[in-house]
């Protein structure tokens, strides 16, 4: 019964979501105004959309969307790391009421596969590095 946040890549994707649902569902995308893109999202926060969907890079910085909704679902994925950790940071955030659970539709067989493992490559590779990082910061200051 809760809102849910739907990431598309790809306007055919979106075409798609609303022939399935034999409805017209809220989009955020890159031809959004930035009039309609604060309604969208203050009626988002307020419980009044039962689903938005966006392209993420339409609404990956700065915009706090923790106030309704706990579900994203991505039904195409990036293979970008930040595009894909900042979108899903709109809900995942200080204030955020229970718990935020990304969903994401992969087929076999599919790029979308391929995206996915390169988003875990990339997520393992950037925190060994912050890891290795903090070592060497530990290091140094005990040295």
């Amino acid at each position: 019964g809760k809102p849910v946040l739907i990431a598309y890549q790809y306007n055919a994707d979106y075409d798609r979501l609303c022939r399935h649902l034999k409805t017209e569902v809220p989009q955020i995308s890159g031809k959004t105004s930035g009039t309609l893109t604060d309604q969208l999202v203050r009626q988002w926060n307020e419980g009044q959309l039962p689903l938005l969907a966006v392209q993420p890079l339409a609404l990956s910085h700065g915009i706090n969307m923790q106030s309704a909704g706990n579900d994203i679902i991505w039904l195409g994925l990036t293979d970008s790391l930040e595009t894909y950790k900042q979108l899903n940071a709109r809900l995942h955030r200080q204030g955020v009421q229970g718990t935020v659970r990304v969903h994401r539709v992969l087929a076999r067989r599919t790029v979308d596969i391929i995206c996915r493992a390169r988003i875990e490559s990339k997520d393992n590779t950037q925190k060994s590095l912050l890891e290795s990082l903090k070592e060497y910061r530990d290091a140094q200051s005990e040295g």
